[in-house]
């Protein structure tokens, strides 16, 4: 599928390309292929950082707390490409399983350099793709090398859209799905297809430096650079196309099985026609088994072995949409510089605005939109630019959005007060000045709970279902908690405009 007009330079007016997507989405919205599913989890979510943090009994036994958002690396789910391991995230469900009123967020990290270089990415990945996973020099259109924003930090990574890396992920995906999706307390899924350190957003843009700079690195074509297209991403993110054609099939007896190591069988190829010499007219995928084999709606010859799936979707969230049909998608998103995508309307937010409205077309109401870098001084949604308006177009065709806090606010003065911009100072005011010390005083003062507050304000005017918080506003801020809480859910239990009131300075 090719980018959208609306995200095109064309002759085509944008609002009229909205206006379009909505239509479309109205039909999709009023179709028996919108599911049934279970209801967004509203409110507080809890992030299980380092030594499982959310899983004391503090926050675990916390009514104002909605869901916990757990997580595993990909390195060790996976430590070959035979052997998948969950056993730390069955027993973190296991734990939470006590508290029946808690949801959870899975993700599942595959970002950020090799295991052997510190990342999330199994070595035996690099090694199927042909690269050393020890190196940190960049092979032009397979790995990408960067500094991290530390300026310290060297990270290489496969590009986004190599296919190995993909079809290694998405059999993760699948075999995650096959374990997991069956858990009722599981009712989001984490995903992430643009991301160079971990899975929040991150497609390194910097244009300043002395060439070649990362956006060079990116769009000259190998050897200088990896070759970067807009649709590139696009398609490894979400893709419908007829497949090509796999020599390697195997149909066993009675005929109704085929087996293939090439073509990466997913959830997602349930239904979908196979067309091969062999195969009879009208067979279709009737169910996944494996990576490597499925099963047959009709019976084929035993000397069938090409074959083509047809109208196949392949990208990372049509196969993240059927290995969890129970469970909703989110990906956090942000913008990529005016540089990458220049070809677009709007070159620093369309790949994602792209991708959202797409998503929303094939899977209306199921892909949640969030941001991970939510603060006490992010525009509201009125005043909304940059990456804050992917959210505010995403919540006006109907779909979910929500947040993440960029940081922890208790005790922030040891990490300069990131949620609030550096200091302590209300920015509302302008009356508010830093003081020698940088920090403000007496009324200009903002508390740790203040800046948490405002924070949820602000990702609240976006409409958000839920917000992530970290262990230590959730241990140390209940009266916010409970604020941020009624504040997403106004109908809850224990929920009545009083919880509302709590004074504020805005």
């Amino acid at each position: 599928m090719q980018v959208p007009a609306v995200c095109r330079k064309s002759t085509w007016h944008p609002q009229a390309c909205r206006s379009l997507l909505t239509s479309i989405l109205i039909l999709f919205l009023a179709s028996p292929a919108g599911a049934t599913l279970p209801e967004i989890p509203r409110g507080v979510a809890v992030l299980n950082t380092v030594g499982d943090k959310a899983l004391r009994t503090g926050i675990l036994g916390n009514p104002d707390i909605a869901m916990i958002s757990i997580d595993d690396d990909w390195s060790n789910i996976q430590p070959d490409a035979a052997t998948f391991n969950f056993q730390y995230l069955d027993n973190t469900l296991g734990t939470i399983s006590q508290y029946p009123d808690k949801s959870v967020l899975l993700r599942l990290r595959t970002m950020g350099n090799s295991q052997t270089n510190g990342g999330d990415i199994p070595d035996w990945v690099y090694t199927l793709m042909g690269e050393d996973p020890g190196s940190l020099v960049a092979d032009p259109g397979v790995t990408y090398s960067f500094l991290d924003a530390d300026g310290v930090t060297q990270r290489c990574i496969p590009v986004f859209w190599n296919p190995v890396y993909l079809a290694k992920k998405k059999i993760l995906i699948a075999m995650a799905g096959a374990h997991f999706a069956s858990n009722p307390a599981i009712k989001i899924v984490g995903l992430a297809y643009a991301n160079a350190v971990t899975d929040d957003w991150n497609v390194p843009h910097d244009n300043t430096s002395p060439p070649p700079t990362e956006v060079d690195l990116w769009l000259e074509a190998p050897p200088d650079g990896a070759g970067y297209t807009t649709q590139k991403i696009i398609d490894a993110a979400i893709h419908q196309a007829d497949s090509p054609i796999f020599t390697d099939g195997v149909v066993s007896r009675p005929g109704t099985t085929l087996n293939s190591a090439s073509a990466v069988f997913t959830q997602a190829d349930v239904g979908h026609q196979i067309l091969g010499s062999g195969f009879a007219n009208g067979t279709t995928i009737s169910a996944w088994v494996s990576p490597t084999q499925v099963t047959l709606s009709r019976r084929a010859r035993p000397n069938a072995n090409s074959f083509m799936i047809v109208g196949r979707r392949d990208g990372l969230i049509d196969v993240a949409m059927a290995a969890f049909p129970n469970q909703y998608i989110t990906t956090a998103v942000n913008s990529n510089g005016p540089d990458l995508d220049s070809s677009c309307l709007d070159p620093g937010i369309c790949l994602a605005e792209t991708v959202n409205q797409m998503a929303q077309i094939a899977y209306p109401g199921r892909y949640i939109v969030q941001r991970n870098n939510v603060s006490a001084i992010i525009p509201l949604a009125d005043q909304a630019s940059d990456a804050w308006v992917v959210l505010v177009d995403a919540a006006s065709i109907g779909m979910p959005v929500a947040g993440q806090a960029l940081g922890v606010c208790w005790s922030n003065q040891t990490s300069s007060y990131r949620m609030n911009g550096g200091n302590n100072c209300d920015h509302d005011n302008p009356d508010c000045v830093p003081g020698p010390d940088g920090l403000c005083t007496g009324n200009c003062a903002l508390s740790y709970g203040d800046i948490l507050q405002r924070s949820a304000d602000h990702i609240a005017s976006y409409g958000a279902t839920y917000y992530e918080i970290y262990p230590p506003d959730a241990s140390n801020l209940q009266d916010t908690v409970t604020y941020i809480h009624c504040l997403l859910d106004p109908t809850a239990p224990n929920c009545n405009p009083r919880v509302l009131i709590k004074e504020r300075r805005h």
